[in-house]
């Protein structure tokens, strides 16, 4: 079977790893630092953090905006439900909003018909690879935070996604095209709240305040990977586009399709999402009897998770009803490429 979402590790990675063991500095260390300078670099903010998980990473980017029982966030319904978790667990509104007709994101009209006096900030992600431009989004909220994992460092137009934004959030799961096994980064140009961000986490108590820090700085053993797999990066980028071109090809001949992305704006290729006309069981057999493992994006949209009107979230619905991920790892063998090709070519 050919797993829909499988890890680009290479014998480099394992090779720095061996080095942190080595050393016998498994907390956060020297790789530590070196990751979060490697990554402050791809990434174009001044400040970064490395954290230990995908969950802390966005717990403590909530934590630094002061985010307050009844504060209210937007987000777009098609998004990692991660996000709705954390803010129901700080007792936070989520204001969730549906995604614009033929794209993945929501139009910055309809982020600014949901903001009030009460809104705290608008937490814009950046799906599947495809990076929007967020100056609009900027200009119409509070607080702008961006969930930059699919597309770190990626342009849009001479500036670097994310750039505008208050915090950047970026996750290293095993499935992601940055992977340290677990881990995350949280990105701000503003020094403030960096400082705020390293004033909450760590492993000591605060002998000022007496308030024990979250403990969740990433391990030197992940961060090692990271390092190996930021040198690496742009390279396993170029495969995976050449990849994606191959499949955009085939469904030419298919009924199946792809949303393109728009001529002022940029893409990764770390997803490769369908939208198919047949119900999705059908097409995930299909796959399956060929040796190909697609997927979901997204197990449930954030509004069928909280039983919101479903008519209210009519785009959102129609992708999560139509949109599959299909293999697109840099590890690929071309076979494998080829066979994945063909079948995108006769999709009913």
């Amino acid at each position: 079977m050919i797993t829909a979402q499988t890890p680009s590790i290479k014998r480099k990675d394992l090779e720095y790893v061996l080095e942190s063991l080595m050393s016998e500095q498994l907390e956060y260390g020297a790789f530590a630092k070196k990751f979060e300078e490697k990554l402050v670099e791809r990434v174009g903010c001044r400040y970064g953090l490395s954290v230990n998980s995908y969950y802390s990473a966005i717990d403590i980017a909530l934590e630094a905006i002061n985010l307050q029982q009844g504060d209210e966030i937007i987000i777009s319904s098609f998004a990692p439900a991660i996000y709705l978790d954390l803010l129901l667990r700080r007792k936070a509104n989520p204001v969730i909003i549906d995604i614009e007709e033929n794209s993945y994101f929501p139009s910055a009209e309809q982020v600014e018909r949901a903001v009030t006096d009460k809104t705290k900030a608008f937490i814009l992600v950046h799906n599947f690879g495809f990076a929007v431009d967020d100056t609009p989004y900027k200009e119409r909220v509070p607080l702008l935070i961006e969930d930059i994992t699919k597309v770190p460092g990626c342009f849009i137009g001479s500036k670097k996604v994310g750039s505008l934004a208050d915090i950047c959030i970026a996750g290293f799961q095993s499935s992601e095209i940055i992977t340290t096994g677990e881990g995350a980064a949280v990105f701000s140009n503003n020094k403030k709240t960096y400082q705020i961000l390293k004033s909450i986490t760590g492993n000591s108590q605060d002998e000022l305040t007496q308030n024990y820090k979250i403990s969740c700085l990433i391990p030197d053993i992940n961060a090692a990977m990271g390092v190996s797999q930021l040198s690496s990066l742009d390279h396993r980028l170029e495969l995976r586009k050449a990849i994606g071109q191959i499949y955009e090809d085939s469904l030419i001949k298919g009924r199946a399709s792809c949303l393109i992305q728009k001529e002022n704006e940029n893409r990764y290729y770390s997803d490769f999402p369908i939208q198919v006309k047949s119900p999705l069981k059908d097409i995930i057999d299909f796959f399956k009897r060929a040796g190909i493992e697609v997927i979901r994006p997204f197990a449930k949209p954030l509004h069928q998770i909280i039983h919101l009107p479903l008519e209210n979230y009519t785009n959102t619905e129609h992708l999560y009803l139509s949109t599959l991920l299909v293999p697109i790892n840099s590890n690929l063998m071309k076979k494998d490429v080829m066979h994945i090709s063909k079948n995108l070519s006769v999709l009913f």
